[in-house]
């Protein structure tokens, strides 16, 4: 098993052939607790699905900011999706990291090396049906 690196190394950018967003907790305007999209900006490619997400995120009402999610953070996360053509709005429901890397605290699992995150859903469905709305509310039905 490869020694940990330094947790603060662990920034989520983007898988081979998808984008990566978190759901975290945010503060608005008016000072009360909003969901927030994070997602990498700078130094990865912006995909069609994650743009879409983008645009899903902002009809709901919730910033976007473009930096990449930290996988020390996961644990207080309010959600995750990875997005890409194939896979379109993907809530996901479990992180599997490597052993130590999202902080102390997490339960090992059966001695893989690896500790499993149970990420909340809400948010994330949420995010995902607002993008299908989208994509539905600019489709030009097949006749």
């Amino acid at each position: 098993k490869p020694e940990p690196e330094d947790p603060a190394d662990f920034h989520i950018l983007e898988g081979l052939s998808s984008n990566f967003a978190a759901i975290v907790r945010g503060i608005d305007s008016a000072g009360k607790h909003t969901p927030v999209l994070l997602t990498a900006g700078a130094g990865v490619l912006d995909g069609t699905m994650m743009r879409l997400c983008v645009e899903a995120a902002e009809a709901l009402g919730w910033p976007v900011v473009r930096s990449p999610p930290r996988l020390t953070e996961a644990t207080t996360w309010l959600g995750a999706v990875v997005t890409s053509t194939s896979r379109y709005v993907t809530p996901l429901a479990q992180l599997w990291v490597p052993e130590g890397a999202a902080g102390p605290g997490l339960e090992p699992s059966a001695s893989t090396g690896y500790d499993s995150i149970l990420l909340p859903m809400e948010a994330s469905h949420r995010l995902a049906a607002t993008a299908k709305g989208l994509v539905l509310a600019h489709a030009t039905p097949l006749e």
